[in-house]
């Protein structure tokens, strides 16, 4: 479905990353896990039940987003 819509739009790669999502219960169970993720994904998202959402991000995501970004910027210039 993405690709029949980046088509119509003209968009030759598109690419989507799903962050973890997980809920306020879950990331206090297992917050170590949380971390380890964030740290292999480069951020989680945390979901209270009122619907507020926080994310967790590692320092290593932070810079690996900003490389992702400056080459993506680079490439379509």
């Amino acid at each position: 479905m993405l690709k029949v819509h980046a088509e119509a739009l003209g968009i030759e790669t598109l690419e989507v990353e799903v962050m973890k999502v997980y809920s306020l219960s879950e990331a206090r169970q297992n917050f170590a896990a949380v971390l380890d993720n964030a740290q292999k994904e480069g951020a989680v998202r945390i979901m209270r039940r009122d619907g507020r959402i926080f994310i967790i991000q590692s320092v290593g995501g932070i810079i690996a987003l900003r490389r992702r970004s400056c080459t993506a910027r680079s490439e379509s210039a």
